[in-house]
């Protein structure tokens, strides 16, 4: 199984771990897609927005992992939290 194009907010560690809403939500996938040795794919890497509808070009991706200038994390728990889920607990 893969699951494709989950995610979370950069914008404080209440995206990444919470009592409630979004940080409660990652929490809970993260432990799924760890104990379930599920591959995936993270939205967004890039910290800009790209053009499309709703969409304003070159603004900052609040989904990203990257900051603004593409040059280290917008929030550095975040991109702990994806390294946690990288382990593989079986063979390929």
């Amino acid at each position: 199984m893969w699951v494709s194009e989950f995610g979370t907010c950069h914008t404080g560690a209440d995206c990444i771990d919470g009592a409630t809403g979004q940080g409660l939500w990652f929490a809970g996938i993260r432990q799924y897609l760890r104990e379930a040795d599920i591959d995936w794919a993270y939205w967004a890497w890039n910290g800009t927005q790209a053009r499309g509808t709703s969409r304003t070009y070159g603004e900052e991706e609040t989904y990203g992992v990257l900051d603004r200038t593409w040059q280290k994390p917008a929030l550095p728990a975040l991109q702990t939290a994806l390294g946690a889920l990288q382990a593989a607990t079986e063979h390929p």
